[in-house]
């Protein structure tokens, strides 16, 4: 089993390239395990304009790191699943499969801290602030249920300043720190040759 590692600033496409990666891999089996799915449920007295999402504490690393240990046992786990509209987490789980290959991405997969796993090829995927700050609104005004402004103010006062704590960092941490202009294909072609020795 071999594990690979997807990390890099909100809206930098860790999960465009995750699911572009699961379709067109090559070298065998290969399951996806998202840190997105391990947020906590927004506390009921908690407005989510308020919150920090992107602060560590905000995800479910007990969990998160006990299915990597029942995938690392080649054991099946059930994975959370989260709904982002509604903030909470939801009352059904989904399968995980043990593979010859597991591709884990998210915010903090590259902070020992946190998540102290040896990958066997890690990434990061670099972003400029301008550029990471139109996607986020695309993407959460299209799948996320936030208007324009409110994701303008989330990241101004909360993800920015998260990246610049937690997630920039861990740049020194990756195999490769990708730029936006390499390709989905480029970046598969660099994975599968690295795990191909």
């Amino acid at each position: 089993m071999k594990w690979i590692a997807i990390s890099g600033p909100t809206a930098s496409g860790k999960s465009s390239l995750s699911q572009y990666l699961l379709e067109n891999w090559s070298l065998g089996e290969i399951s996806l395990l998202c840190l997105d799915w391990y947020y906590h449920s927004l506390p009921e007295n908690i407005d989510a304009k308020n919150y920090n999402f992107d602060h560590p504490n905000a995800i479910d690393f007990d969990k998160f790191l006990s299915d990597i240990q029942s995938l690392e046992n080649q054991n099946c786990t059930k994975a959370p699943m989260y709904s982002f509209e509604k903030h909470q987490r939801l009352e059904i789980s989904q399968e995980v499969k043990p593979a010859s290959y597991i591709l884990v991405e998210g915010l903090h997969v590259l902070n020992p801290k946190f998540v102290p796993k040896k990958w066997d090829v890690s990434l990061y995927l670099d972003l400029e602030k301008p550029l990471q700050l139109q996607r986020k609104i695309q993407r959460d005004v299209s799948h996320r249920g936030r208007t324009q402004e409110e994701s303008k103010l989330q990241f101004e006062a909360f993800c920015y300043p998260m990246q610049r704590e937690f997630v920039e960092p861990q740049k020194t941490n990756a195999s490769l720190v990708c730029a936006p202009e390499y390709s989905h294909a480029q970046i598969l072609d660099f994975l599968e040759k690295e795990l191909k020795h």
